[in-house]
């Protein structure tokens, strides 16, 4: 034993020892570096859109009028939120479910808004292995994401209605920048 409680390996002296542990967590540290190199290599991260605006979103759907409906889709609040969309939510968030009525009040379309646009739509842009753009989700969220996905196979044009729109939402992003 020597006078730090370490026991003498093989004779050798305190430098040696202090050596062999340097070169051990060397070692240690290359291999886990090159691991991580590995896994990240063979799971790369996918490139994702930064949030979409939803002050310009909820300008486009309903030029910011949280009692507007549409009849026709049935789609309520600020940012016309359909009750396909709100059965999605509320399948999700069990804790904290909306009704349609709800709706109608900024906060609640806002979080479903949100919710769908920033986390479901690109869910389902990464299950598809679509690319996350915001164009992309602006497309899925004016069209649904069945008709994205046909028309980024090659079976369909986007409507152009969600030409419009996304059209539209750029040109109100350059106005505020």
């Amino acid at each position: 034993m020597n006078p730090y409680g370490y026991p003498d390996y093989f004779g050798f002296q305190q430098q040696q020892r202090f050596l062999i542990h340097t070169l051990l967590w060397v070692l240690v540290v290359i291999v886990l570096t090159f691991s991580i190199i590995f896994v990240v290599s063979c799971n790369p991260i996918p490139a994702h859109a930064e949030d979409v605006d939803m002050n310009i979103i909820a300008t486009i759907e309903s030029n910011g009028n949280p009692y507007a409906y549409n009849p026709i889709s049935q789609a309520r609040g600020t940012y016309q939120i359909t009750p396909i969309c709100l059965n999605e939510y509320n399948d999700k968030h069990r804790d904290s479910i909306i009704i349609e009525e709800q709706l109608f009040n900024p906060v609640y379309n806002g979080v479903v808004a949100f919710w769908y646009m920033n986390q479901r739509i690109p869910q389902m842009l990464k299950y598809y292995a679509l690319q996350d753009t915001i164009d992309a989700r602006l497309a899925c969220y004016n069209a649904g994401i069945v008709v994205y996905l046909k028309y980024k196979q090659g079976k369909r044009k986007l409507p152009n209605e969600t030409i419009n729109y996304i059209n539209k939402y750029h040109k109100l992003e350059r106005k505020t920048k």
